[in-house]
């Protein structure tokens, strides 16, 4: 092979080497701004999530007269809290089916939780006892629904008989 051509083979495989290390930079780049990118977007949710224990914390340590209005604002502020994150995870920029996913569990977990302040609403109007009874099922949470609700009652009754006594 002449020298030529032999310097032109060299300056090619150079150029092949810059060029393929350029393109490999650029992807590197890419996938790292991307990576930081979701980091981001982890941590600020976390941040959120974080701000809002703190806020449901400092709720907590305002001292109610009435255990009634107690009881209920805490259940508002559950719900409130679930909302508030569905929230957040709807309004990202970057809307993926993990978010859409966890946006629906929370909301799911805001349900479940109305649900059961209703359950224990209607407990306490069915019952001559009232929120006591609620008190009570409430107190003791592993035994199955009918025998608690049947407990608690009993229970109830029985602490509004010694107070009248």
């Amino acid at each position: 092979m002449d020298a030529s051509l032999q310097t032109q083979i060299r300056v090619e495989n150079q150029n092949a080497l810059v060029d393929s290390q350029n393109t490999l930079m650029t992807e590197m780049r890419s996938l790292i701004t991307k990576e930081m990118g979701k980091m981001q977007t982890q941590n600020i949710k976390l941040a959120e999530t974080q701000l809002n224990k703190i806020e449901e914390t400092l709720n907590d340590s305002y001292k109610f007269k009435k255990k009634g209005n107690e009881a209920q604002f805490k259940h508002n502020n559950k719900v409130m809290t679930k909302l508030q994150e569905a929230d957040k995870l709807l309004t990202d920029e970057n809307l993926t089916e993990d978010s859409i996913l966890s946006c629906r569990e929370r909301i799911s977990e805001g349900i479940t939780v109305v649900k059961h302040r209703q359950k224990l609403i209607k407990m306490a109007d069915s019952h001559e006892a009232g929120w006591r009874v609620v008190q009570e099922y409430e107190s003791n949470p592993l035994a199955d629904d009918e025998k608690r609700i049947q407990k608690a009652q009993y229970r109830a009754e029985r602490k509004i008989k010694t107070e009248k006594a």
